[in-house]
């Protein structure tokens, strides 16, 4: 998809941002991915998605660890600034915050 294909909301395109927890594997940060990201939203509607891991279960390897811990800390951060949070679990959609309906009813 180029761009130009990108659904446009308002003034600014819709990107989709995904595949965090491998990018974290991979060498990636959590500072890092935050620097990156702040420049993308600056012209563009980023819709992140990203995946839970370990539901609970701390894993024994210490690199594996960092990564749980890392996009989790990045999912926190993701919900506090987002202004629509959604978590799907098995194909069940439950609503975490949508500002817009939050302000309809103010």
């Amino acid at each position: 998809m180029t761009p130009g294909e990108y659904p446009v909301f308002g003034k600014e395109a819709a990107v989709v941002v995904s595949g965090v927890s491998s990018w974290l594997q991979a060498g990636g940060t959590e500072e890092k991915f935050w620097e990156w990201f702040s420049c993308i939203r600056k012209d563009l509607y980023p819709v992140l998605i990203l995946q839970e891991m370990g539901q609970g279960l701390v894993p024994m390897d210490a690199e594996d660890r960092r990564v749980r811990d890392e996009n989790g800390r990045i999912a926190q951060k993701a919900v506090t600034e987002a202004v629509k949070a959604e978590y799907v679990w098995h194909g069940l959609i439950e609503c975490w915050k949508n500002v817009s309906e939050e302000n309809t009813y103010s």
